[in-house]
């Protein structure tokens, strides 16, 4: 008889992602001399984003990948309580990411911040850490994977530098 090889569990450190989804989605600059753009969201996250996450030793997820039937936002308020970290996808200012950073920073969790670099953002987050990147290179999304990998294994190390600690 043929034995199935145990799986590897999953490691019980979870990375909520917080990021809108989709791509190729038009969002508008907030600086006059960008205009508008996209942003390949689901590209980022796809390639760039959980493998980072991953290979830091993180269990990833995202909202949408969500199976289970029920309120939407009293799961994502369960998975932000029980997650060891979030990473907040600033690009684009989507209302949702903000209004969610704002629950994570009341929660004291240890959040890292993702920004285009070419984003201006609002001044009451001007002061935290953000990992740049250029949303102009999406095809090389691949280049800053080992950075944001180092990003989350310095958050893995040193939660405690990731929390807002405003309460």
């Amino acid at each position: 008889m043929k034995k199935t090889p145990a799986k590897t569990p999953a490691p019980d450190r979870l990375l909520l992602v917080i990021m809108p989804f989709g791509d190729h989605r038009e969002i508008p600059r907030t600086k006059a001399s960008i205009g508008p753009g996209d942003c390949c969201f689901d590209q980022w996250f796809k390639a760039m984003i959980e493998p980072a996450g991953v290979k830091a030793g993180f269990r990833v997820k995202r909202a949408d990948q969500e199976l289970s039937s029920g309120p939407i936002f009293e799961q994502f308020l369960e998975d932000l309580k029980d997650c060891h970290a979030a990473l907040a996808f600033m690009t684009g200012l989507n209302p949702n990411v903000m209004y969610e950073l704002g629950i994570a920073h009341a929660l004291n969790k240890p959040v890292l911040l993702v920004a285009d670099s070419r984003e201006a953002l609002p001044f009451d987050v001007t002061h935290l850490r953000f990992f740049r990147y250029d949303d102009a290179v999406v095809d090389k999304v691949g280049h800053y994977q080992s950075k944001l990998l180092e990003h989350l294994r310095q958050l893995l190390a040193h939660p405690e530098k990731a929390i807002l600690r405003s309460f």
